[in-house]
């Protein structure tokens, strides 16, 4: 096989990693998912550069949730896979890479 192909492959796609952090942490409370809402608390769990979920009030207006989900005007997170506590609503990182399979990997087994 080709080293450069064999390099290339990931445990999880993009889409698989959202869908499957999602999942659990729809089991979390508002403390436990805002906590996933801090750079420096993602970035030990995940190694990512962004904090895993962005937060908005229900009530929020669509543009200022828009707005939220992007850095730098280039959409970081999605609300596709609905993680919802109380009155909020929380976008998941859609930033996701071979270097972070083994973190996404080690936390999913510890939590599911």
């Amino acid at each position: 096989m080709n080293k450069e192909i064999s390099e290339v492959r990931r445990v999880y796609t993009n889409t698989d990693i959202q869908r499957k952090i999602s999942d659990v942490l729809r089991n979390f409370n508002e403390n436990e998912l805002d906590e996933f809402c801090n750079k420096e608390y993602s970035k030990e769990l995940f190694n990512l550069s962004f904090s895993l979920l962005v937060k908005y009030h229900k009530k929020d207006s669509i543009d200022s949730k828009n707005e939220l989900i992007k850095r730098n005007g280039l959409n970081r997170w999605t609300y596709k896979y609905n993680i919802e506590s109380k009155n909020y609503i929380y976008a998941i990182s859609t930033q996701w890479y071979k270097r972070h399979d083994e973190f996404v990997q080690r936390w999913l087994n510890k939590n599911n």
